[in-house]
């Protein structure tokens, strides 16, 4: 082991220690929804997804190291008396919106009446 890969496990572990971390393992995995299962109640699941408001955040993707997605989780937390959320992202403190958490999430109300 190197000592660059040292240090980053080193890092790692400051961030989020081994043990609070959340194991990912092979049922962690991306699906895509526009393919029939076979599975009917997988199927149903599927098509409950895509007839939600937040379908569109199923479909987000990105290349992220899994420490960050780690340490978002770890630390993220609701700031009293705010519509607010705090988290830590490489020792950084990020607050973000509920209002932004939708826009990114693309969440919005169904207005009776009204197509997608």
């Amino acid at each position: 082991m190197t000592q660059e890969q040292r240090q980053l496990i080193a890092r790692d572990e400051a961030w989020v220690p081994i043990a609070d971390r959340i194991k990912t393992s092979t049922t962690n995995m991306r699906t895509d929804p526009t393919l029939p299962q076979k599975e009917e109640t997988y199927q149903a699941i599927l098509d409950i997804i895509k007839n939600s408001t937040c379908y569109n955040a199923f479909l987000l993707m990105a290349d992220v190291p899994e420490i960050y997605m780690q340490q978002f989780w770890y630390t993220i937390k609701k700031i009293k008396n705010s519509t607010s959320c705090e988290f830590d992202l490489a020792h950084k403190k990020c607050k973000v919106d509920v209002e932004v958490f939708r826009k990114i999430l693309d969440i919005f109300p169904r207005v009776h009446g009204e197509e997608l």
